[in-house]
């Protein structure tokens, strides 16, 4: 088209595996900047994560550490490759309830890189997943395609940090 400015860029994700993009980019047709695209997720396959496995995180106050459910692999145009987990074995404060704990997040969602930054051992188990095992997931999702919600970037023992002072502000005095 004439008048119409047009770019070709390329983006690939580099980590254990490989995702690449070409996108042909043209100001004429789409006038909005890349970072108000709607946010659309795919499911991915990867070679090491898979959905189910059960990892474990090391924590400085637990020698088991954390278990670390995989439950859904995707990719998002806006914020990359991303694992939903599940994480039992947590000691998060509960609001209201000053002398009682959660021992699970029941959904948090991390870019793969955080995941990868969070120095998981596979435990050779898997398990099988339900519907209700996406509950949160599902919250998150509507959630998170009204940019109301985002995703973690950092590993999984400083995610559990950080949701546990988030809820100890919940606490009443």
């Amino acid at each position: 088209m004439q008048g119409e400015t047009c770019s070709d860029s390329f983006s690939s994700y580099r980590s254990d595996f490989e995702f690449v993009t070409h996108r042909r980019v043209c100001s004429s047709i789409i006038p909005r900047p890349y970072a108000k695209m709607p946010h659309m997720l795919r499911d991915i396959v990867h070679p090491i994560y898979q959905v189910g496995q059960i990892w474990t995180a090391p924590t400085p106050l637990n020698s088991q550490g954390y278990s670390v459910v995989l439950l859904r692999l995707e990719h998002d145009t806006r914020a990359g490759a991303l694992a939903h987990v599940r994480i039992e074995g947590v000691h998060i404060p509960l609001p209201n309830m000053p002398h009682e704990h959660g021992d699970t997040v029941g959904h948090a969602p991390f870019t793969l890189e955080a995941l990868g930054r969070s120095n998981l051992s596979y435990t050779g188990q898997t398990v099988r997943l339900s519907s209700a095992d996406l509950e949160g997931y599902q919250t998150w999702r509507t959630a998170f395609d009204k940019d109301e919600s985002g995703v973690f970037q950092q590993s999984v023992q400083e995610a559990v940090d950080t949701i546990a002072q988030s809820m100890l502000g919940l606490r009443q005095p």
